[in-house]
């Protein structure tokens, strides 16, 4: 990657090797280390920079074109000393700082940061600045947590009326590597019967478990999910598995599946999104496709918002049947009976604090079942912190 970003050419530094002058051993010397160059040895230029050196120790342009040299060669360190040297005879030229920064960043030196903060021109700066960011992700281990406490009220409903649920989420990186657990428990409460909550005497109604295992680099990403869903209400599990694909050529474009294994039947979901940014504004939109058995129900979705300074609002809305979808980003899964057939929702987050956030969400989702329609309104709160190394 910094082979790339520093690119300085022999050109740039004068050395011509048909402008030699064989009277001057200067100009003879820096011909040959340019014809070197030219002809692809550059382990021969890494040598005769150096001795060329020995001699004029004072030359800003070959302290420069070593430490390019060693950079290309992969001598790190070598290069880290030469560039440090053509910054001093410079007294810190774009060129040597941005080489010093970048050979430092390579090795983990602690002083890239000062060194990145020295280059003056924005741009260069920028270019070195992600450098740095992104060695900085490479190698760091953060952790986040959160909890959330939601409600459902059904209405028209001629089973269940309330729902109350918690969720607890523990998400690990280190560098481009994710792990991530959440756990969900939901309490339902019956029409006409207050105290009945399931069959099994447990404490909540539904209890959901997943684990997922991820790598996430910058232009793309993969991500495998594993759930477990103790339904108390039937006395039957569910079994949980699915994973998803993201390509970031612009935005984020992201390939879902998950399967979903009943003791009757089946549910397959296969989901396309893509989120484009706008500046601080985003859309996303796409569809969902289910199979089960012979049957098959396709939805379309859209989400506009606002995001920035590590706080968000957003508005969506979904059209089209949706049976027992599983929705792996959150995760969670709707384990009712009925049809989801459309929906809306709008929320947001706050930034607390450098690693505190609060999240708070509104949906509504019209519901069907044996020809009749019902109401899930659903309101969540969310208090998490982040990276925390």
């Amino acid at each position: 990657m910094f082979k790339l970003i520093l690119t300085i050419a022999v050109v740039s530094l004068g050395l011509s090797p048909t402008s030699a002058a064989h009277a001057d051993p200067y100009l003879e010397g820096t011909a040959q280390l340019a014809a070197l160059i030219e002809g692809g040895d550059l382990v021969g230029a890494q040598q005769k920079v150096i001795e060329l050196r020995a001699l004029y120790s004072q030359d800003y342009a070959l302290a420069l074109q070593h430490g390019w040299l060693a950079t290309q060669l992969g001598a790190t360190e070598e290069a880290a000393a030469a560039y440090q040297r053509a910054a001093e005879l410079s007294g810190g030229a774009d060129e040597a700082d941005l080489g010093l920064a970048l050979s430092w960043i390579e090795l983990g030196d602690e002083r890239a940061a000062s060194a990145v903060a020295d280059i003056d021109d924005p741009k260069v700066r920028a270019e070195a600045r992600a450098a740095l960011d992104a060695a900085e992700a490479a190698t760091a281990f953060e952790f986040g947590a959160s909890g959330a406490l939601f409600s459902t009220t059904y209405t028209r409903q001629t089973a269940r009326d309330s729902a109350l649920g918690v969720q607890a989420s523990a998400d690990f990186a280190w560098g481009p590597a994710l792990l991530d657990f959440d756990v969900r428990a939901l309490s339902y409460g019956y029409k006409g019967d207050p105290g009945r909550r399931n069959q099994a005497g447990a404490s909540f109604s539904q209890t959901e478990l997943y684990g997922g295992l991820g790598y996430a680099a910058l232009d793309w990403g993969v991500q495998a999910q594993y759930g477990t869903v103790f339904d108390a209400s039937s006395g039957s599990d569910v079994q949980i598995v699915g994973g998803s694909l993201r390509w970031s050529p612009y935005g984020d474009l992201v390939l879902e599946e998950s399967s979903s294994f009943y003791a009757a039947e089946n549910v397959h979901r296969l989901a396309l999104s893509w989120r484009v940014p706008f500046g601080d504004w985003f859309t996303t939109f796409g569809g969902a496709t289910q199979f089960v058995g012979s049957d098959t129900y396709s939805n379309g979705f859209l989400t506009a918002g606002w995001a920035a300074d590590d706080s968000a609002l957003w508005v969506g809305g979904k059209l089209g049947d949706e049976y027992k979808p599983v929705y792996l980003a959150f995760p969670a899964i709707f384990n009712g009976d009925e049809l989801l057939e459309f929906g809306a929702s709008a929320g947001g987050s706050l930034a607390l604090s450098e690693r505190w956030w609060l999240a708070a969400s509104y949906s509504w989702d019209r519901l069907e079942l044996d020809g009749a329609s019902a109401d899930a309104h659903t309101v969540s709160v969310s208090l998490g912190a982040h990276t925390w190394e």
